[in-house]
């Protein structure tokens, strides 16, 4: 099964996309 990658553009979406997995994983953690 292959994952789709996602590759941000510049600094601003690569920070949104960290920020969504810390958002993501304190949802699923708690």
């Amino acid at each position: 099964m292959e994952r789709e990658i996602f590759v941000p553009h510049n600094e601003a979406e690569r920070k949104n996309v960290l920020a969504l997995a810390e958002y993501l994983d304190s949802i699923f953690y708690c």
